[in-house]
Parts: structure tokens; C-alpha cells; sequence
């Protein structure tokens, strides 16, 4: 925080569980009280989850990622959306899905579900706040190397294919 401190004056860290809408909630009137008023919204939180064969994902690491991921996008379009109608304004959301929400490979099954479910969420939400003059979209990155990348390929030699977009010639599980 002290880092981009350094860089504005204008950065604020309000921790939030984006899985509970108490979390949510608070964050955008923290929010505006802090700006005055909200006009964009950029909804980026997320994990991997366990990335395995779906015989070896349990149940609550399927609701753990769902919880976070698609129910975290939701909450937050819910009350940024509400936000903007209450102010009367127009406004621009931003979620990130992957490109997983379209693709797949052994073990992604939980991952690629709620990403695809992102997906059909900022469609249906698109169309349902268009007239109000609220935009919202998806943005849908392939691999780019961040610690959850780097958690999921230990070994460098399976990031080289990822590079170079060639998901085929990498099996991370074992059969």
C-alpha cells in the first residue's frame, strides 16, 4: 500500500471479502464517500481454485471458487449497478473472466464453469442496464504470468507452450 502511496495521493486500500455482500457493499459506499461518486467499476478478484481431475476437487473447493469468482462478480455488478442508479448516472463496468470461460484443458472443469458463467451474467446484464446508460463488459486475458499463474506451472519448461499459445503440448496431471 505504501508503494502506491508514493504514486498518488489518491489510493485507498478497503479490504473486502467480494464473496460476502456485507463486504460488497460497504466497499462501494466506502467508496463514494471517499470520491463522491462512482463512475467506473473494474472487478477483478479471483482464484484458481484445484486445477485436478474433477474426481479429485471437492465439494467445498467447488464452492470456494464459485463463491469468489461468480458470486464476487455478481455481487459487485449488484451494487455498482445500484450505485449508478441511485446517482443517476451512467457508468462502465469491467470484469475479468479468461479465456478458459471458452476453452479448456484436463483438470480446468471448475475454472472454465464459473468463467463461462461470468460470461452469461455480463451478457444478461449488459442488455438489462443498457438504457440506463451503464456499460459493462468482459475482458477475457489468456495466460499472463502472475503468482497464480506461477502457483498452477511450477515447472518452467510448461510455461514456454503457454507462451506460445500451444495448450496441447502440456498435460499437468498425471493419469
Amino acid at each position: 500500500m505504501q508503494e502506491l502511496s508514493g504514486i498518488s495521493s489518491n489510493v485507498y486500500f478497503i479490504q473486502t471479502d467480494i464473496s460476502k455482500p456485507a463486504d460488497v457493499k460497504f466497499l462501494i459506499e466506502e467508496t463514494v464517500r471517499i470520491f463522491g461518486k462512482l463512475d467506473i467499476a473494474f472487478n477483478n478478484a479471483g482464484i484458481e481454485g484445484n486445477f485436478a481431475p474433477i474426481s479429485e476437487v471437492t465439494e467445498e473447493q467447488f464452492d470456494e471458487v464459485m463463491a469468489i469468482n461468480l458470486k464476487g462478480v455478481w455481487l459487485s455488478c449488484k451494487y455498482e449497478i445500484e450505485q449508478f442508479k441511485k446517482q443517476g448516472t451512467a457508468g462502465v463496468i469491467v470484469n475479468t473472466s479468461s479465456w478458459l470461460a471458452k476453452g479448456a484443458f484436463p483438470g480446468s472443469a471448475v475454472y472454465s464453469a464459473n468463467k463461462s458463467a461470468i460470461d452469461g451474467l455480463v451478457r444478461a446484464l449488459a442488455v438489462e442496464t443498457a438504457s440506463a446508460g451503464i456499460r459493462i463488459n468482459n475482458v477475457q486475458p489468456g495466460y499472463i504470468q502472475t503468482p497464480m499463474f506461477d502457483r498452477f506451472f511450477t515447472d518452467e519448461s510448461q510455461k514456454e507452450p503457454l507462451k506460445k499459445h500451444d495448450v496441447h503440448s502440456i498435460f499437468p496431471f498425471k493419469k
